[in-house]
């Protein structure tokens, strides 16, 4: 058996500012290339990667987005209004589903 990769870390000197269009443009083009040719969607927790992954979506593909969110009708633990908050910032097609115990079982 083989690794499938090997994580090389190149420490870089340098501000967030300076390595900010970098980031953006290659998490563009990585979703770009997941996108293309296919209809997708992403998984919409409203935390900051989802999130994140989902405006971009919507950014690169020229539409709105397709977004789906789990909800968890028990409380402190369900985050479908955070989920719901990034769907209206981002004009997102939202799609939402609460599981239930009988889900579960």
């Amino acid at each position: 058996m083989s690794a499938y990769w090997s994580m090389a870390f190149n420490e870089q000197a340098g501000s967030v500012a300076e390595f900010k269009p970098q980031f953006r443009q290659l998490l563009r083009e990585s979703i770009m290339s997941a996108a293309s040719g296919a209809r997708c969607g992403a998984f919409l927790s409203g935390g900051t990667d989802s999130s994140t992954v989902a405006g971009t979506l919507g950014e690169v593909t020229g539409e709105p987005a397709q977004t789906y969110s789990i909800g968890f009708a028990v409380d402190g633990y369900d985050e479908m209004e955070y989920a719901r908050i990034a769907s209206r910032h981002f004009g997102t097609q939202q799609h939402e589903y609460y599981v239930t115990p009988e889900d579960v079982l």
